[in-house]
């Protein structure tokens, strides 16, 4: 089984109804997905809006995927 790390954004929004969003971004190997979590997390957040809400936290992360089973999706969806 080959492990491979998917990048996630977790956004916290505020407004009339406060949200938490999980957006998917990229695959990579795991050791990079960590360390580039980790860097954006060190940085400052650029956006300010998302869908039309203030944006009062916005968090990296990398989960664990099976890369078969990464690929038996893809190929399933064509």
């Amino acid at each position: 089984m080959k492990i491979i790390g998917l990048l996630v954004a977790v956004y916290v929004t505020g407004g009339n109804v406060p949200g938490v969003e999980l957006v998917a971004r990229n695959y990579m190997p795991l050791q990079e997905c960590k360390a580039q979590a980790e860097k954006l997390n060190a940085m400052p957040s650029e956006e300010s809006q998302r869908d039309g809400k203030p944006v009062l936290m916005v968090r990296y992360a990398c989960t664990v995927q099976d890369a078969g089973e990464v690929i038996e999706q893809a190929e399933a969806l064509k």
